[in-house]
C-alpha cells in the first residue's frame, strides 16, 4: 500500500532456520530502510545468539537500515536455551515489539509494547495521537 519493496529472505532446515548474513546481505540494496526479524523465530522457535543478532545489526548499519524485531516468544524459552539480548540491547537502531497475545494465551487482551531509540517511539507517539483523534 505504501509502495515498499519487500526482499525476502528464506529460513532453511539445513541452516536450522538461521538466516543467513551473506545471503541477506546480498538482497539489501540501496534502498533498504528496515530488516523485519523474529525471535525467536516463529513457528521453528529458533533462538539468535548475540553473535548472530551483531552480524545482522552490521549489515543494517552498513546500510543506514532500522532492524525491527518481533520479540513476542521470547519469554518462552527453554531453560536450557542461552539468554540472547533483545535487538534493541544489541543496536541502536533495533526496534523490540512484543505482546501479552501469544506468549501468555491472552489474545483478547490488547496489550503490547515496544522498546527502541528515544526518537523512533517518540515518532510512534506521535503517530499514535494523530491516528487516535
Amino acid at each position: 500500500m505504501l509502495g515498499a519493496k519487500v526482499g525476502l529472505l528464506p529460513l532453511r532446515p539445513e541452516n536450522r532456520f538461521v538466516p543467513d548474513p551473506e545471503e541477506l546481505r546480498s538482497i539489501m540494496t540501496p534502498d533498504t530502510k528496515l530488516i523485519v526479524i523474529n525471535n525467536p523465530n516463529s513457528p521453528t522457535g529458533t533462538l539468535y545468539d548475540r553473535e548472530l543478532l551483531t552480524q545482522i545489526s552490521e549489515i543494517a548499519r552498513d546500510a543506514g537500515a532500522y532492524i525491527l524485531c518481533d520479540e513476542v516468544y521470547y519469554n518462552l524459552r527453554a531453560d536450557s536455551q542461552p539468554n540472547a539480548p533483545s535487538i534493541a540491547d544489541v543496536y541502536e537502531r533495533g526496534i523490540a515489539t512484543s505482546s501479552l497475545s501469544k506468549a501468555l494465551s491472552l489474545a483478547g487482551i490488547r496489550i503490547g509494547w515496544m522498546t527502541g531509540s528515544s526518537d523512533v517511539i517518540e515518532a510512534c507517539k506521535q503517530k499514535s495521537k494523530s491516528i487516535s483523534t
